[in-house]
């Protein structure tokens, strides 16, 4: 008799390491996939945010300003918006981000990033969009 091979217990025992191993690491994983996918929008917001920055600073700053803002001596800020289109035709983004979390594109050409000119201290602030918590993704 030949007794090479594994028994129908050993095989079974297998199987059931590996689908408990399973049970333990799936969740784990796709919580980290979750928290990936999360990061990665709230990056692609940044980044965006970035771009509107690098567009500002870029030697546009002096039209930009004298085109969008005129401060009076009753301002306390000024705000305008910049579109992605404008900031891919500017080569500041190179293309708009994809949204990781249901692999489309999240966000439209024509959407807008909102840049606020504070009179006072001269200084810019930039929103756009929201950033997302991982259970949102």
């Amino acid at each position: 008799m030949n007794n090479k091979g594994f028994s129908l217990i050993e095989l079974i025992m297998v199987i059931a390491i590996i689908a408990l191993l399973a049970l333990i690491f799936t969740p784990n994983v796709m919580n980290l996939l979750n928290k990936n996918n999360t990061n990665a929008y709230n990056n692609a917001i940044d980044s965006i945010k970035s771009a509107a920055e690098t567009y500002i600073s870029n030697n546009r700053y002096e039209s930009v300003v004298s085109s969008n803002i005129k401060c009076t001596s009753t301002d306390t800020s000024k705000s305008f918006e910049i579109t992605l289109n404008t900031l891919i035709a500017s080569g500041d983004l190179s293309k708009i981000p994809d949204n990781p979390c249901s692999n489309q594109t999240a966000f439209k050409g024509t959407d807008k990033v909102k840049v606020t000119f504070n009179c006072k201290t001269k200084a810019f602030t930039y929103s756009f969009g929201k950033e997302i918590k991982e259970n949102e993704c």
